[in-house]
């Protein structure tokens, strides 16, 4: 599931992306390689690490198209590790009873010290944790983020509960300030999208990024298996091109699951094709605590229609497939606290 990570039999490393995945081969995009230009180490051969989407496909197309292939599901281009290509795989929550009982580097030593805080303050067992990222793999360098999955709706309400508490009263944690927030806007590719001021007011107030002890965290929340409705092939996904809108938020339920869901009304289409749109949904990280109940906001992303099995359709936007996505508060609404 979302969190986990793949070694493939070519030695490439794959992040596992949502729950539903085809009968051979598991959803999962490409992040670090063997590479002798690379800046982390393991079983004594450099890796390096590929973030952007578009150098994802294209390293792989080049390189591994094997990993490359078209979802008649999703109708789209994807990646995915086939099943007999899967060589390990990396569980966050085994990483975290591996801290437990072994020597720690120093970034391994603040990832479980996180955890501990985190599921001390929202009275959750540890078991409800897991760590994901370098640290998960072992590709981690002194500098590298801590990158924490929070299993379940319910821990995770509670966990952001604690977080939003810890920010306020604990001088350990700390939101990213305004330098941050700039480096995290051109490591995304934002300048594409959104000039800097719009990108800060809509980040600066999230919870579930920031520093501990220094060190950048992301906290990503999920859903645990027992509440995953949907298989794989219960709903068919058309894309219909590019859509700008603009909405009103209805519901943020799953505004900090990943992925982050936005149920919207009163929308008007602003570029591409008039259409109903029902929800937002994002399979980025990079969307979640963007928006709550009330709010008007502006979001571009790829427009599609939804089939389920029952034959009823609907359509939905998808943000995060192109740097020029975004969902940003064009006016704040009358607000409440859900969580």
């Amino acid at each position: 599931m979302e969190g986990d990570f793949l070694l493939t039999v070519d030695k490439l490393f794959f992040d596992v992306k949502g729950y539903l995945h085809p009968p051979n081969r598991i959803i999962s995009f490409i992040r670090y390689y063997p590479s002798e230009k690379g800046d982390r180490i393991i079983n004594n051969e450099k890796y390096a690490k590929i973030y952007d989407l578009k150098k994802r496909f294209k390293f792989l197309e080049r390189n591994y198209p094997i990993y490359v292939y078209y979802d008649y599901v999703f109708h789209s281009k994807l990646q995915g590790v086939p099943i007999n290509m899967i060589n390990k795989i990396y569980n966050p929550k085994e990483k975290v009873k591996k801290l437990l009982r072994e020597d720690k580097s120093k970034a391994e030593e603040d990832a479980l010290n996180l955890i501990q805080i985190l599921a001390k303050e929202s009275n959750q067992e540890i078991d409800k944790f897991g760590v994901t990222g370098s640290i998960l793999i072992n590709l981690f360098t002194n500098e590298s983020d801590i990158d924490v999955i929070v299993y379940g709706f319910k821990p995770a309400i509670k966990v952001y509960e604690a977080l939003k508490k810890l920010l306020q009263e604990r001088k350990e944690f700390k939101p990213c300030d305004k330098k941050e927030l700039y480096k995290i806007y051109l490591n995304r590719g934002m300048n594409e999208a959104l000039n800097f001021k719009d990108f800060y007011e809509n980040e600066k107030n999230k919870v579930l990024q920031g520093r501990f002890h220094e060190r950048a965290y992301f906290i990503r929340c999920i859903k645990d298996w027992n509440e995953i409705k949907k298989v794989y092939g219960d709903e068919v996904y058309y894309p219909m091109g590019i859509s700008k809108i603009e909405a009103v938020i209805t519901n943020d339920e799953e505004k900090i699951l990943t992925p982050c869901k936005y149920e919207i009304s009163n929308v008007k289409v602003l570029f591409g094709k008039k259409r109903l749109i029902k929800e937002i949904i994002s399979f980025r990280g990079r969307f979640c605590e963007n928006a709550s109940i009330g709010d008007k906001i502006i979001a571009r992303g790829k427009l599609e229609k939804v089939i389920d099995k029952d034959k009823n359709e609907f359509y939905r936007l998808v943000l995060g497939e192109s740097n020029k996505d975004f969902l940003i508060v064009k006016e704040r609404g009358c607000r409440f606290e859900r969580f």
